[in-house]
């Protein structure tokens, strides 16, 4: 069962980033500081709910955790890559 990671859940963190066996609450902000994907990511207009549009193009939270916080799918990626990525970026190493 995918649940979050104490570590990297954020309680004023404004996304969630699922993967195949870790949620992170972050701020999208910050990653998107340290991060050219995530940064592409946010400020693409397909991100945020709804469809993708056209094709299928872009990148979009179909969901929401707790009905509030938009979600990222991540379960194609590592979970360690992510995670090690993050902690990087949250310098907690």
């Amino acid at each position: 069962m995918v649940g979050p990671y104490p570590h990297l859940w954020h309680p004023d963190g404004n996304v969630v980033l699922r993967t195949s066996t870790s949620l992170y609450c972050v701020h999208k902000g910050i990653i998107a500081r340290h991060s050219t994907i995530f940064r592409e990511v946010f400020s693409s207009r397909s991100f945020g709910l709804g469809s993708l549009g056209p094709g299928g193009q872009g990148f979009c939270a179909q969901e929401l955790y707790d009905g509030i916080l938009p979600v990222l799918d991540m379960s194609d990626d590592d979970d360690r890559d992510i995670r090690l990525l993050l902690e990087m970026i949250y310098d907690l190493k």
